[in-house]
């Protein structure tokens, strides 16, 4: 997951308050001038993000969209108090001179041939200062097909909660395996797209298993204990599976 944004959003304060990141933070624009990775923990799993220089810089801009084509998510980093709502139009108008779409802005309509569409989620930071709330209730108003989540990096508010938001946005489940008669190990689950199937986990353990499958065993959600499911299986968040070959 990459941040981009505009110069002085806040995505590098952002970042060092999200993760274990020591990204260099001041008043002037474009203190970023290099990818900075930090990583966010999420209960049991961490989630990468890769604070970008802002979009308007020329310098960066031949790496940068490169970036943002290959990234599993789009986080729109805006200032809340400084009018949000004309930053996100001015960044999808950027992104689409490079033909990026961004899912849920209406604009991904008019993407053709070669052109990419990405989700997004829209983040306003700077939540704590006064004119946040209107630029926060434009924003809901026009981009309601979008996530929007507006936290303050530095009263810390609402940000206890964004590595489950991520994690929903970048739409993952952990799923945990365990050998037969064994106990399954939940710190270290495997991390795979929502709507896999139980082969799609077998291919991702071990080629062998996906080859030679038979059935699996799984218990979690509303499953009784040991239910024998197929290979074609739709896997949910926290289930635990049992391969059999």
């Amino acid at each position: 997951m990459v941040m981009v944004g505009l110069p002085n959003a806040g995505k590098s304060q952002l970042l060092n308050s999200l993760t274990n990141a020591d990204s260099r933070v001041a008043e002037y624009p474009y203190t970023t001038r290099m990818p900075s990775p930090g990583m966010v923990q999420y209960e049991n799993v961490q989630i990468q993000l890769v604070d970008l220089p802002p979009v308007t810089d020329e310098s960066v801009e031949s790496w940068l969209y490169n970036f943002l084509r290959n990234a599993d998510l789009l986080m729109l980093v805006v200032d809340l108090a400084d009018d949000p709502l004309e930053q996100v139009e001015l960044l999808i108008e950027e992104f689409q001179k490079k033909r990026i779409f961004v899912r849920g802005t209406g604009v991904e309509e008019d993407a053709g041939l070669g052109d990419i569409v990405k989700e997004a989620v829209v983040t306003g930071t700077k939540a704590d200062l006064q004119d946040a709330g209107e630029g926060l209730k434009n924003l809901l108003s026009d981009y309601e097909g979008m996530n929007t989540y507006a936290l303050s990096a530095k009263t810390g508010s609402n940000l206890e909660g964004m590595g489950a938001e991520l994690f929903h946005c970048l739409n993952l489940v952990r799923v945990y395996t365990k050998a037969p008669g064994k106990k399954d190990d939940r710190s270290k689950p495997f991390v795979i797209s929502r709507g896999s199937s139980v082969k799609d986990l077998a291919h991702q353990v071990h080629h062998d298993f996906a080859d030679g499958l038979k059935y699996a065993r799984i218990w979690g959600g509303n499953k009784y204990s040991g239910q024998k499911v197929s290979a074609d299986y739709v896997l949910e968040d926290e289930d635990v599976i049992e391969l059999h070959a």
